[in-house]
């Protein structure tokens, strides 16, 4: 019987609406590799700018990753160095067979260590918003 109360539970969840649903906009990350070039960063910054449907396309520094990751330590010691830290670009996509389609692409790109999504929407970054930008420390 718990067994079965388990399963009926599990269902349950799976068909609230557990996992991501196509429709809703996708945050999506592409962590460099530390040892990334430049050339290697221009590649993905070019791929990038042809996906019409990647919108308001940031780029976060290693400054930048690390006064992010300092902040998230709330004034706790960082254990590490800018210089630690890769680079990432970030963006939004419609949903997440778009997310599918371009993670498949770019992680066979040189340069690029991984590719990650989340729902909702870039820190600062309005919806629609089209082009390369910078992220300032501050966001």
């Amino acid at each position: 019987m718990r067994r079965l109360l388990m399963v009926w539970a599990f269902a349950l969840v799976a068909l609230t609406g557990f996992s991501t649903p196509d429709s809703v906009p996708i945050e999506v990350a592409v962590f460099l590799r530390v040892e990334a070039t430049e050339e290697q960063r221009k590649a993905v910054i070019r791929r990038l700018s042809t996906m019409p449907q990647a919108t308001g396309l940031v780029y976060v520094s290693r400054q930048d990753a690390y006064a992010e990751f300092s902040e998230m330590l709330n004034g706790a010691p960082v254990p590490v160095e800018a210089r630690d830290l890769p680079e990432s670009f970030r963006f939004h996509l419609p949903d997440e067979r778009a997310f599918n389609t371009l993670r498949a692409a770019l992680t066979r790109m040189p340069g690029v260590h991984t590719v990650v999504c989340r729902p909702g929407r870039l820190k600062g970054v309005p919806p629609g918003k089209e082009g390369l930008g910078t992220r300032s420390a501050e966001e």
